[in-house]
This record gives structure tokens, sequence and C-alpha cells, in this order.
């Protein structure tokens, strides 16, 4: 199978019916088993751009994830109209909004068959630029439930960049995770860390 630099040029024939399933399989399968094989289980189904969230990629996902006893994967589903005082343009909220619909409903067909998933999700549209101005307002914001907030922190951001030419803030999300005035914040109202292994049925 041939991999796409460009995840729009892969979306686009992914939909167009031009890439195989079985080729996505054994690459999903294929990383699944190099994980067990560096003797670690897998906590959580993901993917890089969402192919676990678009209709067929949902139900391939869900299958292997059945066949590895994988019980938990990640919903994107920021809400629609939540930006977080991040400066998002027309295209990039459109973008969202579109990628929340099908998050939504991925979820359906995982509820169904008893997979877990945090009940909120945020940090897409901020998503590389979640600096503490944009990552304090979405705590404050946090509904009740379990919610995600997506980071890319880095420690090294001339060497990222010169690897990825994405223009991200890895140094700035790094510094906002560990925050003093972060941590005292999330103590002081009681608001949990966990892992994708301490998600439960209630």
């Amino acid at each position: 199978a041939s991999f796409f630099a460009d995840h729009i040029k892969k979306k686009k024939k992914y939909l167009a019916g031009q890439i195989s399933l079985r080729d996505i399989r054994a690459e999903c399968e294929a990383q699944i088993l190099r994980v067990r094989a560096l003797g670690i289980a897998p906590s959580h189904m993901d993917s890089h751009q969402r192919l676990d969230v678009l209709p067929r990629g949902i139900v391939l996902c869900l299958s292997l994830a059945k066949e590895y006893q994988i019980s938990r994967l990640r919903i994107p589903a920021e809400p629609y109209f939540f930006s977080g005082g991040y400066p998002a343009g027309n295209g990039r909220m459109l973008a969202k909004c579109g990628l929340t619909f099908l998050a939504e409903r991925a979820r359906s067909k995982a509820r169904q068959q008893r997979f877990l998933a945090p009940d909120h999700f945020f940090g897409m549209v901020a998503g590389g630029h979640m600096a503490e101005r944009y990552f304090l307002p979405v705590l404050q914001q946090l509904p009740e439930g379990c919610s995600e907030i997506m980071v890319h922190p880095g420690l090294f951001p001339e060497i990222l960049a010169e690897e990825y030419d994405w223009q991200y803030q890895w140094l700035e999300e790094f510094q906002a995770l560990t925050s003093p005035a972060m941590m005292q914040w999330l103590k002081d109202n009681h608001v949990n860390l966990i892992s994708f292994k301490e998600l439960v049925h209630e």
C-alpha cells in the first residue's frame, strides 16, 4: 500500500474508495502487534488525522479492537461552536465541525458495542497551539464527566520543526501542562487526571 504525506489527499482517496481497506487493516494490525511485541498493552485505539472515525474506518478499528481486546478509544468530538478563545478561521472551524459530526457517529457505534471513551473532547481547533492562555479557558469550562484535552507538548521545538512543518507551539504546550498555576487550578477545582486505562463503565 502507498502512504500519503498529504492527509487531505489521503482522505479524498479514502472517501472515493481508492484506498484498500485490506491494506489499512494490515497496517493497523501491524502497529498493534508492534506495540505488543515491545511488551506494551495498548490502552486505547487512536489514529493520526482521524482515520478511526471515518465511516468505514470506525468499523475496521472496532473490529481490530475486539480482536486484540482493546476496549477504549478516542472520540475527537469537540463541541461544534467551541473555540476556547483561539482565533480560528472559518475554514478550520468548518473542518472541526465536520470531524465532530463523524466522531459522534463513531461514538454511537462504539457505545452500541460497549466500548469506552471520554465523555467530552477539547483541543481540536487550537491543536498545536494550546498555550496556557488557551488551555486555562478550556479547564474553566469543563462539563461534568470525563474530558480529554488534546495537546502536543515538546521540549526541543527546533528539532521538531525540522521533522514536522506544522508550526506547532510545542514548548508552549509543555509549559502549559507543567505550569504551577495550572496544577494549582486542577487541585483547587478537584479535577482528577487519569489515563485511558482508568476509564470504566459506570
